[in-house]
């Protein structure tokens, strides 16, 4: 269902406009995030944007910043377009574009061997235990090995204590 995935090289024009789009019209929680994509695009290591029908339904990016040399976080800002949300209360095991993402993000990691530890993080407004389904999900349909950390972590300078975010590192 959701294998056109393409990177920045691929789309980059398209997804600018979507951003833009987006910056106008998203009145999500996640809305702020738009200006400051379009103006750090180049920031992010890697993106994984994904179509379905040429459209793009979701995005998410390999970042490198505000961690150490050697670790990546995968599947930051992943975002789905509000055409392929799925309601409060759905089975966990509905297919998503999050696996097909974290695969690609997973094959450029192979090629750039000089990051040797990935994880990837939620927010900690959501559950533990939430993280720890999403992290099964995500083990069993990328047939990768993340390991929930006992603690939260911290995902940028200043961030407050209360922020932290549930992370699992790929071993």
């Amino acid at each position: 269902m959701y294998t056109d995935i393409r990177d920045l090289t691929q789309c980059r024009q398209q997804l600018v406009d979507y951003l833009e789009y987006q910056k106008l019209h998203n009145s999500d929680r996640n809305s702020d995030w738009f200006p400051r994509l379009i103006r750090d695009i180049d920031k992010y290591l890697y993106w994984t944007v994904c179509f379905k029908d040429n459209e793009i339904v979701a995005f998410s990016t390999i970042q490198k910043h505000f961690f150490p040399d050697d670790t990546v976080r995968l599947l930051t800002r992943t975002f789905f377009d509000t055409s392929i949300r799925l309601s409060p209360g759905y089975s966990i095991w509905v297919e998503t574009p999050v696996a097909p993402m974290v695969v690609t993000q997973l094959n450029w990691l192979k090629k750039n061997k000089q990051y040797t530890r990935a994880l990837i993080t939620m927010e900690s407004r959501h559950r533990a235990d939430y993280f720890e389904k999403i992290i099964n999900k995500i083990n069993v349909n990328s047939r990768s090995n993340f390991e929930v950390l006992d603690k939260k972590i911290q995902t940028f300078p200043g961030q407050k204590v209360e922020d932290y975010q549930h992370a699992a590192l790929m071993l």
